[in-house]
């Protein structure tokens, strides 16, 4: 599908850009971040066997379930649809 980093992902992965979970929207930097079961990112990029997400989408993952790569200088990470909990409104 297109997107603006040029990445198709196989299979039923997805492509994300992780929002950090255990910073506030003001700025406060949450303590215990260990205990943090989930992450949190925004769709990048979808397999084209995958309808239920789609890029720009909010979404909640397993984050021990991701694997974390570097593309054109961007920290991205890439899960399977399996892995994702939810999806924001």
């Amino acid at each position: 599908m297109g997107n603006k980093y040029g990445l198709t992902p196989l299979n039923n992965r997805v492509v994300i850009t992780p929002i950090d979970v255990n910073v506030t929207d003001s700025g406060i930097i949450l303590q215990d971040s260990s205990k943090v079961q989930y992450g949190k990112g925004e769709v990048v990029a979808v397999a084209k066997t995958i309808s239920d997400v789609k890029v720009g989408d909010i979404i909640y993952f397993n984050r021990h379930s991701a694997g974390d790569f570097e593309h054109q200088g961007i920290k991205l990470k890439i899960l399977n649809l399996v892995d994702i909990l939810g999806v924001e409104n």
